[in-house]
């Protein structure tokens, strides 16, 4: 097993630093920003890290299926798991305005607002949610378990579609 030598891993952590730089400096264009948290990750395990070959070329491409143990990068068992947890939370935490979720997920199927209201009052914790709260998120499980029952062609990756596609900007 050869160790990666220094030169390699300046090398990757100044191209990283570039495009962290870059990002932070507001040039989004060219940049896939959906990896600028690997990126850090990357970049600050390779100053730290004493790592092997093998490993380093699959961190680069794959760093969520590693993690640091004392100052060693090493494979993750769980990273699947872990990657799956993720997503649900970032789905469950997707939301919508009150109008956008009725336009978009109740509307098109035939269900109108008085009905939608009446729904929604006939439970004390879904009407509280509904009337105490100006987003809906996708991970209302009150809320989830009214839709299906209500649109029984609507699934579950349809629903996080329509969240994600009208989704309110952070």
């Amino acid at each position: 097993m050869t160790t990666v030598t220094m030169e390699v891993k300046q090398s990757k952590i100044l191209e990283l630093s570039n495009l962290i730089s870059q990002y932070n400096n507001g040039e989004r264009e060219n940049i896939n920003t959906s990896e600028y948290p690997q990126w850090q990750l990357i970049s600050e395990t390779l100053k730290r890290a004493d790592i092997e070959e093998n490993i380093y070329n699959d961190f680069l491409v794959n760093p969520t299926h590693y993690k640091i143990v004392d100052g060693s990068i090493t494979y993750n068992e769980n990273w699947q798991t872990e990657a799956e947890q993720k997503e649900k939370e970032r789905i469950a935490m997707l939301h919508v305005t009150k109008q956008d979720f009725f336009e978009y997920a109740i509307k098109p199927f035939g269900i109108s607002y008085p009905q939608l209201l009446q729904i929604v009052n006939s439970d004390e914790d879904l009407a509280a949610s509904w009337d105490l709260c100006n987003h809906v998120y996708r991970g209302n499980e009150k809320l989830n378990q009214y839709i299906f029952s209500q649109i029984p062609i609507m699934t579950e990756e349809k629903l996080t579609e329509i969240f994600e596609t009208h989704c309110c900007a952070e």
